[in-house]
């Protein structure tokens, strides 16, 4: 049997800087941005691959990407590390699959996805599809909204993985149009700070020549 792996002057205005979230991609244009990473069925070792070009990885379209098992790879996983929007509320994101599991046969494993945000920093762990049977056999397309607060302005990860358990692999799992929203922080432009700066030793000036006159 299987067993799961699956782990920003006075009279000149401040400039806002928005500083958004490095997450990228997350439209499946293509796989830029994205790490792929399979387990061999037989050795059970882990390795990394470029997305692009492995068979377990596919662009769905519609902003989707597809994973897949094999026969040499029971497990799959997507992966990106990127920075949390400082002002970031929900992370929001289409999903549906479709797995063998055979439920009959106490003697084989379940099919199964995953979907999970990582802190980076303190591994803790989100379950990006809480509350959803993760290894049902057939799960239409679907919008998951999380609430991500909690991670505002973190070093976080974001992962998606399918693994087979019933040596059955004809299992896929499709997700895509993963956005972030929330109102973004804005800080001064350091050019801003220089020209508020500058603002003050101007009116410190006239008030003195006032003074004088």
């Amino acid at each position: 049997m299987r067993w799961g792996l699956g782990c920003g002057a006075l009279l000149c205005a401040f400039a806002p800087m928005a500083v958004r979230a490095d997450l990228i991609n997350g439209d499946f244009a293509d796989f830029n941005g994205w790490q792929g990473t399979v387990i061999d069925s037989f050795t059970l070792d882990a390795t990394t691959t470029d997305p692009a070009s492995g068979p377990n990885f596919a662009l769905g379209g519609g902003g989707t990407a597809v994973l897949s098992d094999s026969f040499e790879f029971f497990t799959a996983s997507l992966r990106q590390e990127f920075t949390m929007n400082a002002g970031a509320t929900e992370l929001a994101f289409d999903y549906g699959w479709t797995l063998t599991s055979d439920t009959s046969n106490p003697d084989l494993g379940l099919d199964f996805v995953q979907a999970v945000l990582i802190d980076t920093v303190t591994n803790t762990v989100l379950n990006l599809l809480d509350g959803v049977d993760t290894s049902a056999s057939l799960q239409p397309m679907a919008h998951a909204m999380v609430d991500v607060s909690q991670y505002s302005g973190r070093a976080m990860a974001i992962e998606f993985l399918i693994q087979d358990g019933d040596f059955n692999e004809a299992d896929s799992f499709r997700f895509g149009n993963i956005a972030v929203s929330g109102a973004p922080v804005t800080v001064p432009e350091p050019s801003s700070i220089g020209l508020f700066g500058v603002g003050l030793v101007a009116i410190w000036l006239l008030r003195r020549r006032k003074i004088f006159e």
